[in-house]
């Protein structure tokens, strides 16, 4: 029979010697079975023991969690949240994909990249990473790199953005439910660095669009002054093939909205349909023949709904948006096309319109941006070594910069400028600047001017 001196004795030991709890024990079974555990740009991805699925670990600024039913019930650190901690104090190698880690710089992945340790930041636990095939280092958070703050947050802030929040409420909603204090002007600044990073991407990717679209104009007046927003949209899959900002809504205005649309899409449409404005006939007319017919041009009524509920989601979101100036109004038809396109999904086709014209950028604002980004990087790495081969090509070997002939030598062609290097000239005044010498400068400018040198008189 055990006292209760005895079960104290025991409890102390049990203390003393470090063992588990059954939850760390599980946490430990998890790690034993291997595969179970992967990184992603948000934290961890651990499987679910019982079900095929993954729960998302991640650190938001205080403590760990987890999507697992346990700690979203009872808020404590559940098996998989020890998982994942026992992972990063053994140093376990976890199960590294092909498309969770790519390196910047020569796009290597899967076992070309390995780990070298991790530490903490502001936005929680950061991997360290080695590219085996060209030796640079990074970290795991691709495209989020010198962020401070966790890339959930900031994805989160830049679609509220979009679903309608002004910055300054962003910037509250983040304070009171992620416990993070941003003001509005960084979260703005992520919108403006983002958004661009996905209009280089978009710009060069043309939608395979139907044979029928669809044009209407909206009305702005931002600081007192009349502007139009035009949208084309293709009724097939719903892509907005086009959004400009004018100042009027004449013939011009609407032949450039309609050339705008075609430039971008694979091939222009064969029927277009619009509302009783009077300019779009002949802006209708003027578009390249398909298949050798003319463009019809519809404007019977009923027809153009599908613009118009397009004009009231624009509306929904320009409604909290304080258009008084035009640059707010054309910052936004570059940005939200993108928003509306490649990442919202359509409600009717159960899909985004980019993934029904055939270029999507995966499935939400995560995915598009890393692919943009990293599509980004490989076009100027292929630009600077094309800069390079081609000047490697052209540049004559044997002949050094100083007796490259200058401008000075081609123009004049007079002797006493046979010996004069602008390069070399240059240098010599940078290191005169650097340390002052008059014998030197003297000594320059007898070179500059070769009748002093002679001594002959100068003009």
């Amino acid at each position: 029979m055990m006292t209760s001196g005895t079960s104290s004795n025991d409890g102390s030991r049990q203390a003393r010697l470090g063992w588990f709890s059954g939850l760390e024990l599980a946490g430990l079974a998890i790690l034993a079975r291997g595969g179970q555990l992967k990184r992603s740009a948000l934290g961890f991805l651990v499987r679910s023991q019982s079900r095929d699925k993954w729960y998302q670990v991640v650190w938001d600024g205080r403590r760990w969690s987890c999507q697992c039913p346990f700690s979203a019930k009872t808020r404590r650190t559940c098996k998989h949240i020890f998982a994942v901690l026992f992972a990063n104090k053994l140093n376990i190698n976890t199960d590294m994909t092909q498309l969770e880690f790519q390196c910047p710089s020569c796009q290597a992945d899967g076992a070309d990249i390995e780990r070298s340790g991790t530490y903490h930041n502001s936005s929680g636990l950061v991997q360290r990473l080695v590219c085996k095939r060209c030796g640079s280092d990074f970290t795991d958070r691709t495209s989020f790199e010198k962020m401070k703050i966790n890339a959930r947050t900031v994805l989160a802030a830049i679609d509220l953005y979009f679903k309608g929040l002004s910055y300054r409420k962003i910037s509250e909603h983040l304070r009171d439910i992620y416990g993070v204090q941003m003001t509005h002007v960084a979260i703005f600044n992520w919108v403006k660095k983002y958004m661009a990073i996905l209009r280089r991407h978009v710009k060069r990717m043309q939608p395979i669009a139907g044979r029928k679209w669809h044009c209407d104009e909206m009305k702005y007046s931002p600081g007192g002054n009349s502007e139009y927003l035009w949208n084309l949209m293709d009724a097939k899959t719903r892509f907005l093939v086009a959004c400009q900002v004018t100042q009027r809504r004449r013939k011009a205005e609407a032949k450039q909205a309609l050339n705008k649309g075609v430039k971008s899409a694979s091939a222009g449409p064969g029927t277009v349909v619009t509302d009783g404005l009077a300019s779009y006939p002949e802006a209708v007319h003027s578009l390249p023949k398909q298949r050798k017919k003319r463009v019809q041009h519809v404007t019977r009524a009923g027809q153009n709904n599908a613009v118009e509920r397009l004009n009231q989601t624009v509306r929904e979101r320009t409604k909290t948006m304080r258009v008084n100036n035009v640059k707010v109004l054309r910052r936004f038809a570059t940005e939200y096309p993108i928003y509306y396109n490649y990442i919202r999904q359509h409600s009717t086709l159960r899909k985004t319109p980019a993934q029904a014209a055939k270029v999507g950028l995966g499935k939400g604002w995560l995915s598009a941006i890393r692919r943009a980004d990293c599509s980004s990087r490989s076009q100027r790495k292929n630009r600077s070594g094309a800069v390079g081969a081609t000047f490697r090509k052209t540049r004559r070997p044997g002949l050094s910069t100083a007796d490259k002939p200058s401008a000075g030598n081609s123009s004049l062609g007079s002797a006493p400028f046979k010996d004069f290097s602008v390069t070399k000239y240059c240098a010599m005044m940078r290191s005169c600047a650097e340390t002052p010498n008059h014998k030197e400068v003297r000594h320059l400018e007898d070179d500059r001017n070769p009748t002093r040198k002679q001594g002959l008189p100068s003009a």
